[in-house]
């Protein structure tokens, strides 16, 4: 994620507010959407948890542990 520089914390602190408010219906938290188009191509706005984070740049799926 691209976070406003010196707003880590405060991003952290939105996360985690996000985890512990509810009720979740469906069980996922969005935390950065950066996709404008939806599958019918209408645009909607990016998703962000926290006013701090500015993009989702890159996601980077580590091997498991075993």
């Amino acid at each position: 994620m691209t976070v406003t520089a010196g707003k880590h914390t405060e991003v952290m602190q939105d996360i985690i507010r996000a985890i512990n408010g509810g009720p979740h219906s469906d069980g996922f938290i969005v935390v950065a959407d950066d996709a404008t188009t939806d599958a019918d191509n209408t645009t909607k706005a990016a998703i962000y948890v926290s006013a701090h984070i500015t993009a989702c740049a890159a996601i980077a799926i580590g091997a498991a542990h075993s």
